[in-house]
């Protein structure tokens, strides 16, 4: 082994012998990762270099699969490079800093590349190099976070117009134009990697790019890695109640659209109610490794464990919080900004849960900026509800209807009637038949609830069921009960955490889809009725595309329309299309052309000059 020869690989396709005086290209642009691998084995073998230096610019797959190869391959002493480190370290290269240890510095950046938005990074300077914090994206939320920063590196060549708002943004900071991206500066930093130097003051600590995601049941727990300096450990008590299973993610939050990418999926033997001690450690490959261990059991569900609980709902503009404590009365908060809900939820005890109510009205893409605020946050435990399942338990529980095993009942709105059935423990909507009493009857339903708390229920279907419906199998619910909502929201958010009440008296819904989806291709269309199905849940359908070669599926929720494009290549018959709902915000759509087995081929073909025969025969004899 050599002790003065690396590897370094960049964007998992150029691959560089370094020495201590020069850089030998091995290959440059392969095709694949394995090509580039191939190549690196043919001119330096395992044995012949001290380490290998990797450079991920796209994600944390990104890394892992460099790493991975590279270890299949016999490779040791691997040690990844984050971009956000590589990058900082170029933006305060031969800036002239005069900076304690402890002292903030703020970073620009956006203006080298013309963009619209720009970012301000602020580095904390340590005994050995400076410390990546937390971004920023609005420079007074900056200076409140860090009110003593008095150094801010920008692009020296900003326009001027730049140059004129960050003066004004800053105008207590001294202002270091900076050419921010250096020449070949990549190679620069590793060599100072390989020598143990510190870039003359300059360089910056490996830094992750994803923040920890722990998921059991229907709630998550979030380890943030954002002002961790690798190598760390971290290990973290949960009590897990009694789910079946704990998975781990990697969650890169700086993505345009954030991922959660599966690092550990771990499954428990027997039942029970666990508390685990979960210990995640990062090295310099900058890749988790995670470990689960049960430190107590119990047959029965731990009690107290959450103490507050908060609900969250946009209502005119505005967004209404709505907190309780265990065995206190709800308070309810009002903001106009998810700042201010943030600064609010920051204040509950940890680990308490916070219940995003959506509805109609609610736009999906403000729900996951919601959600990934909240992640940021650090307040990742995270759940979301539908308005709609709660009215219907509301609905039932005033009403005081007995829900059977077996047994099905309606409940009766003024725009739409549900057929309600129960399966195990929870309520299921198992049909939608309009405004038609006569289609609810053909139903056989036991029990009608019309739900009038809009005082908008038609006078005259409710007539009619007064008049059709025996008195003691139906029940009207007026607008004067209304009141009793908000505390019985209460009553259901507890119910979902405390493991012990989880059936709400029998008047418990799984979370529901509120959508339909609509596939639509040049000569067809196809719908996929979804609403107030059980989600998470699965739908797979086969399109025969023609001579089609793209298919778009439409998330149709009232107003609002997603679509999701699949393209096929030219020649492409049928077509398998898999959509995957998790919850409102997590929707994945695949397409894979369907492929005959030969068995299945040489039957369609049998099937073809069968009919062919049929049809000679009957020509034949009628025309012969």
């Amino acid at each position: 082994m050599s002790p003065n020869r690396y590897v370094f690989i960049d964007k998992e396709r150029d691959v560089h012998l370094i020495t201590p005086s020069t850089v030998c290209n091995i290959v440059t642009d392969a095709p694949t990762l394995n090509d580039a691998i191939k190549a690196l084995l043919e001119a330096t073998p395992p044995k012949t270099i001290k380490g290998v230096f990797v450079l991920s610019y796209v994600n944390f797959n990104s890394c892992r699969r460099s790493v991975e190869a590279l270890q299949k391959a016999g490779y040791n002493n691997i040690e990844s490079i984050d971009l956000t480190s590589l990058a900082r370290s170029s933006n305060i290269y031969k800036v002239p800093l005069q900076c304690v240890v402890g002292e903030v510095v703020f970073t620009v950046t956006g203006h080298e590349v013309f963009s619209l938005e720009h970012f301000i990074r602020p580095l904390r300077k340590c005994e050995k190099g400076w410390q990546i914090l937390k971004q920023c994206f609005d420079p007074v939320n900056a200076l409140v976070e860090h009110p003593s920063v008095r150094n801010v590196v920008f692009y020296k060549d900003a326009i001027a117009s730049d140059k004129a708002e960050l003066r004004q943004q800053f105008p207590r900071c001294k202002l270091h134009p900076s050419r921010m991206i250096h020449p070949d500066f990549k190679f620069t930093f590793v060599r100072n990697r390989i020598n143990g130097g510190n870039l003359k003051g300059c360089e910056v600590l490996p830094f992750c790019c994803y923040n920890f995601l722990i998921k059991f049941g229907d709630q998550s727990e979030m380890i943030s890695f954002a002002e961790q300096v690798p190598p760390f450990t971290i290990t973290k008590e949960i009590y897990i109640g009694n789910v079946p299973s704990v998975k781990t993610y990697a969650y890169e939050y700086l993505q345009p659209e954030p991922t959660a990418t599966l690092v550990r999926w771990f499954n428990f033997k027997g039942k029970g109610f666990r508390t685990v001690s979960i210990t995640v450690s990062v090295d310099k490959t900058l890749l988790p490794t995670v470990t689960l261990k049960t430190i107590a059991t119990s047959e029965s569900a731990k009690v107290g464990v959450i103490q507050a609980i908060s609900s969250i709902m946009q209502m005119y503009g505005m967004f209404v919080v709505t907190t309780q404590y265990r065995n206190q009365e709800p308070t309810m908060s009002f903001f106009p900004t998810l700042e201010g809900v943030i600064s609010h939820l920051k204040k509950l005890p940890d680990a308490s849960p916070v219940f995003y109510v959506y509805s109609e009205a609610d736009d999906v893409g403000d729900v996951r900026s919601f959600r990934e605020t909240c992640h940021k946050a650090g307040s990742s435990n995270v759940k979301f509800i539908n308005y709609e399942t709660i009215s219907l338990s509301f609905v039932l529980s005033t009403a005081g209807v007995s829900v059977e095993a077996g047994k099905m009942l309606a409940v009766l709105y003024a725009n739409v009637f549900l057929i309600i059935e129960k399966v195990e423990d929870r309520l299921r909507v198992c049909k939608t038949v309009g405004t038609s009493v006569a289609e609810v009857k053909d139903c056989k339903v036991d029990t009608y609830v019309v739900a009038d708390l809009g005082n908008d229920f038609p006078k005259s279907i409710l007539d009619e069921l007064r008049e059709t419906v025996p008195t003691q199998k139906l029940s009207v619910l007026t607008e004067e009960k209304k009141h009793n909502l908000t505390p019985f929201t209460s009553s259901l958010l507890w119910s979902v955490v405390d493991s012990e009440k989880t059936d709400l008296d029998g008047y418990m819904f799984n979370d529901v889809c509120d959508f339909d989806f609509n596939l639509k291709w040049e000569s067809g269309t196809h719908k996929i009725c979804t609403k107030w199905k059980e989600m998470p849940f699965t739908e797979t359908v086969t399109v025969n595309l023609n001579s089609s070669t793209s298919l778009e599926v439409i998330v149709d929720r009232y107003e609002e329309v997603d679509v999701f494009k699949l393209v096929f290549p030219r020649g492409t018959s049928e077509v398998r299309v898999t959509i995957h709902v998790e919850t409102l915000c997590d929707i994945k759509v695949n397409g894979i052309e369907c492929l005959h087995t030969p068995a299945e081929s040489a039957q369609n073909n049998v099937a073809q000059f069968a009919c062919i025969i049929v049809f000679m025969a009957i020509f034949l004899y009628y025309f012969l």
